[in-house]
C-alpha cells in the first residue's frame, strides 16, 4: 500500500510514497524542526505531521492529504509555508540522517522532499495571489465605505460624466478598446474578437450585481492589462491598468456608454 499527498489548484497535483518512505519522509520533516524556533501556528504544522507519523505507524497505507486541508493559519500561512519549506530543505542534511539509525536512499529521499517543496511553492503563489485579492477588496471596499457615506450632492461631485469609451478595428480578428475620461485615454487594450474576450468583458460588466467584485485580465503585448469592476446599488467603481485611483460612475451611464459603442460595432 501506499501514501499520496495532494495540491489541488487548476489541476491537481499528487505524488506517493510507500509506507515506509512515508516514515522516512515525516521523520526527517520532523527531526529538522526540532533546531526550529516556532510559532504557536507552525508548532500546529509539526503536530499534524506527527500525527501523520503515527497513523501510518497504526495503519500504513491511510496517510493521504491535501497540503490545503492542513492546520494553516491564514494570518500567517505565507510564513508558515515557507517555514515547512525550509524545514524540506532542512531535511536533506546528511548530519540529520545519522540520527535514524540507518543508511536511506538518497535518491529517493530528495525525491521526495524536492517534489513535497515544489508542492508548496506551488501553494504559496495561490495563497500570495489570494491575499492581493483580499488587500484589493478591502482597498476597494474601504473606497466604497467613504463614497456612500456622502450626501447626494457630494456624491454627484465625486462622480465622473465624462466617460467614454470605444471600438478599434486593427484587422485580423483584433480591436483595441479604449477607455477615456476627460476627453483623454487612460487605458487602451488589444482584444480579440474571434476568441471570446470582447464577449467575456460586455457580459461581465452586463451581469454586474450590486456588491459584486470582479477583475478581469486581458494579454497583450508587452504585458497583461487588469480591470476592476465593483458596483453598489445606482453606482459602479473602476480601475483600470496604470491608475493611480480609480473613479466612481453611475452604473446606468457607463452602461449606457458600453452599450452604444458596442452597438455601433455589432452593426459595423
Amino acid at each position: 500500500m501506499s501514501n499520496v499527498i495532494s495540491l489541488s489548484g487548476v489541476t491537481t497535483t499528487t505524488f506517493t510514497m510507500s509506507n515506509q518512505g512515508t516514515d522516512l519522509f515525516l521523520e526527517l520533516l520532523i527531526l529538522a524542526s526540532e533546531s526550529q524556533e516556532m510559532t504557536a501556528s507552525q508548532k500546529e504544522i509539526v503536530s499534524f505531521l506527527k500525527q501523520q507519523r503515527e497513523i501510518n505507524n497504526i495503519a500504513p497505507g491511510t496517510v493521504d492529504f491535501e497540503i490545503g486541508e492542513m492546520p494553516w493559519n491564514e494570518d500567517h500561512i505565507i510564513d508558515d509555508i515557507e517555514f515547512l519549506m525550509d524545514l524540506s530543505q532542512k531535511a536533506k542534511d546528511r548530519s540529520l540522517w545519522d540520527k535514524l539509525g540507518f543508511e536511506p536512499d538518497e535518491k529517493i529521499v530528495d525525491h521526495y522532499l524536492d517534489t513535497f517543496r515544489n508542492l508548496l511553492k506551488e501553494f504559496r503563489e495561490m495563497n500570495r495571489n489570494i491575499n492581493e485579492e483580499r488587500k484589493k477588496k478591502t482597498l476597494v471596499s474601504e473606497k466604497w465605505e467613504r463614497f456612500m457615506k456622502c450626501n447626494d450632492q457630494e456624491k454627484e461631485k465625486l462622480l465622473d460624466h465624462t466617460f467614454s469609451f470605444c471600438i478599434d478595428d486593427v484587422g485580423l480578428g483584433w480591436e483595441y478598446i479604449h477607455f477615456n475620461v476627460d476627453g483623454g485615454n487612460i487605458a487602451s487594450c488589444r482584444i480579440s474578437y474571434i476568441g471570446p474576450d470582447l464577449h467575456v468583458f460586455f457580459n461581465l460588466i452586463s451581469d454586474l450585481k450590486e456588491d459584486d467584485f470582479e477583475e478581469l485580465v486581458f494579454l497583450d503585448e508587452p504585458g497583461e492589462y487588469r480591470f476592476l469592476f465593483s458596483r453598489r446599488n445606482e453606482y459602479i467603481y473602476i480601475e483600470m491598468p496604470d491608475m493611480e485611483e480609480g473613479f466612481f460612475l453611475k452604473y446606468d451611464y457607463f452602461m449606457n456608454r458600453i452599450s452604444e459603442e458596442f452597438y455601433k460595432w455589432y452593426r459595423y
